[in-house]
């Protein structure tokens, strides 16, 4: 009725235009004023108006703005949509209604043939394992090789997230994701080229399963347990059919032992998290752990007797010998318990270090405020791997000489924990990259996070620094939770100067809020640096260069596995993992693993997720189902799309972490 009110309209402002009425009148004009197509068919229609600076207009279908499922749908710029079915044929209007000016409007006929007709895709529905193959046919009617078009659809704009495929004509094989997307479910979509029939899809749903988790992985952990604060490393093999089939552990309470791991059994649940029962000579203990992709776990403890949080790297297959450590190694180690350590050696291949006048490397220390610095290592050794990739590393330095505990990885990576009973620290060996070492070399945009404890308790500090290769920091940013004091937006300046090119050991010096922060770093490569904090602030963590601009909510998006650890400042040590699934648009969701001083929540939901992207860094804000982990508010340091640093803006704790992005 409406519409007809408005074609008499037209008659009338026509009539009162002959008879010498005002010509200023809106128009509106719309291209083309008549179409035909098929189910499913789309036409672009474009409107003019006139007389009027304000030349938006309101499109509709049969008076509906927007349109509807029934009679088709038309979107803010004017492409309209036919519906999906239609028997045998029906006509449409499509209006363009002055926002101006609603008395003034044009109108089209859209004409869709069909006779409901449309594409069946089979089968329908299918449960597949990640990384699973799965060939799809498309069908119209009694034709069994139409000409269509495959799509793959998921709640993810990443990159290969919802999967792969290779389509020939109507058959389409499909690769399921290595990890499932956010939802878990794909779509996959057929149409025909010509638009004759209606689209068809299937639904996949993809699920992990325990052969999803098979291997040797080398761990490091570190929290408090009933006995106080701990460090723990070591080596466990995951069957692929649940069960756990051996491995070992080094534990330090204070007081060093080495357990064996006797057996047990895990669960990968399909959205990838995964529950494990882990049998020792020294008893049971129960780990939750999320997927991390290529070959990484982070692991939350759920013992109920402490909270402890860590991360499980696959180890590279094959006999471990003394020839595999080999090379140059940055390093760094640390505890709950105030103890920071960082630093790099040389190893020979055949268990000894590489020196060269007195000197096998360098490191510096900082227990809980007492910093020692530049210490030269003037002797070392470690022994030979046993089957599980383990031997023990002793590094001597004018501190004292530290005996370590180290799990192979790779030739390149190695898992520490220190056995010494006066320092709990856990930690890694990186293969070093690059040397000799310059300033120039370091020479980019950073995103940094460090954890610690400062003169009144828990800190963390995170942000971005820009080192311009010359000894300066031309600009950056830095956050500080202070034990719950949080400042943000720190504008920061300062210098670097390399101090040893063999090791590649720099100084820093940041000007925070008009005080200086004094740190080293030990590079990994030009892009991976150690960073340790050598004033009255105990802080260990890493700098990170950063790639692209990722200035918009649209650089984070996807499936990301979550780490966090630290203190809760109301009642102990906080560690949690899981899964955020940010959507590229500002909102995201997840599920949480959280244990609090031993109050445990599992699978806690996300909700309210909401977050913003400017300059690299994002602020991100959400509730959880758990009364101990909620409300929250994050900084997030995007290094790339595919990693990023954490750091816990709360006043009632601090934690750091990172978040990994799923393939």
């Amino acid at each position: 009725m409406r519409r007809l009110g408005l074609i008499l309209g037209f008659m009338v402002v026509s009539f009162l235009l002959g008879c010498g009425g005002s010509s200023s009148t809106v128009t509106v004009t719309i291209s083309p004023t008549s179409a035909t197509v098929g189910p499913f068919g789309t036409v672009q229609f474009t409107a003019t108006v006139a007389n009027t600076s304000n030349t938006a207009v309101t499109w509709e279908v049969n008076t509906v703005t927007g349109g509807d499922s029934t009679n088709g749908t038309i979107s803010t710029s004017g492409l309209y949509t036919a519906p999906t079915i239609v028997s045998p044929s029906t006509t449409v209007t499509v209006a363009a209604v002055s926002v101006a000016d609603n008395t003034a409007a044009a109108v089209a006929s859209v004409t869709i043939t069909g006779t409901g007709a449309f594409v069946q895709v089979s089968p329908s529905a299918v449960t597949l394992v990640a990384g699973a193959q799965k060939t799809f046919g498309a069908s119209v009617g009694t034709n069994n090789n139409p000409s269509v078009t495959w799509r793959l659809n998921c709640q993810s704009t990443a990159s290969n997230a919802c999967g792969t495929s290779s389509a020939n004509g109507a058959s389409l094989v499909y690769t399921a994701p290595a990890v499932p997307p956010p939802g878990g479910t794909v779509t996959i979509s057929a149409t025909t080229l010509d638009n004759s029939a209606a689209p068809g899809s299937a639904i996949v749903t993809v699920q992990l399963v325990n052969g999803s988790l098979t291997g040797t992985y080398a761990f490091g952990f570190s929290g408090r347990n009933a006995g106080g604060p701990f460090v723990a490393a070591g080596s466990i093999a995951f069957h692929g059919d649940g069960n756990i089939i051996g491995g070992t552990e080094d534990i330090n309470t204070g007081a060093a032992a080495t357990r064996t791991i006797t057996g047990g059994t895990y669960t990968v649940g399909g959205d990838g998290r995964v529950s494990a029962t882990v049998q020792t000579s020294a008893g049971t203990e129960t780990w939750q752990m999320v997927l991390a992709g290529s070959g990484k776990l982070y692991a939350t403890g759920f013992d109920n007797t402490g909270s402890w949080g860590g991360t499980l790297d696959q180890q590279v297959p094959g006999s471990f010998n003394a020839g595999q450590v080999l090379g140059r190694y940055a390093f760094s180690a640390a505890s709950q318990s105030g103890f920071v350590q960082a630093g790099a050696f040389s190893a020979n291949g055949s268990n000894g270090l590489v020196c060269s006048l007195s000197t096998c490397g360098l490191t510096d220390i900082n227990n809980a405020g007492a910093a020692s610095t530049n210490l030269a290592v003037t002797s070392g050794s470690y022994t030979t791997p046993n089957n599980f990739g383990r031997g023990t590393l002793t590094l001597t330095t004018s501190f004292g000489t530290q005996t370590f505990a180290y799990y192979i990885i790779s030739p390149t990576q190695l898992r520490l924990v220190e056995l010494d009973p006066a320092f709990l620290a856990v930690g890694e060996a990186l293969g070093q990259l690059g040397t000799p070492f310059s300033a120039g070399n370091f020479n980019g945009r950073y995103a940094m996070v460090v954890g610690g404890t400062g003169p009144t308790g828990q800190i963390g500090e995170g942000g971005t620094i820009s080192l311009d290769g010359a000894g300066s920091v031309s600009s950056g940013s830095v956050d500080v939770n202070n034990h719950g004091t949080v400042q943000t937006g720190l504008a920061t300046t300062g210098t670097y100067a390399l101090t040893d090119a063999t090791t590649g050991r720099s100084t820093l010096t940041l000007s925070v809020n008009g005080a200086n922060q004094q740190y080293v770093f030990y590079p990994q490569s030009m892009g991976t640096l150690y960073l340790l904090e050598i004033d009255s602030t105990a802080t260990v963590g890493r700098a990170l260069e950063t790639i692209g601009t990722l200035g918009d909510v649209s650089a984070w998006n996807g499936t990301y596995a979550a780490r966090l650890t630290g203190s809760d400042l109301a009642t102990g040590p906080q560690n949690v993992s899981g899964q955020l699934f940010p959507n590229g648009a500002g909102t995201f969701s997840g599920t949480l693993d959280i244990n609090d001083n031993g109050a445990t929540s599992l699978a806690a939901s996300i909700s309210s997720g909401v977050y913003q992207v400017a300059n690299a860094q994002a602020n991100a804000t959400f509730q959880t189902s758990s009364a101990s982990f909620t409300p929250v508010a994050l900084k997030i340091y995007l290094v790339n799309s595919d990693q990023a640093l954490v750091l816990d803006v709360d006043t009632n704790r601090v934690l750091t972490g990172i978040l990994q992005r799923l393939p």
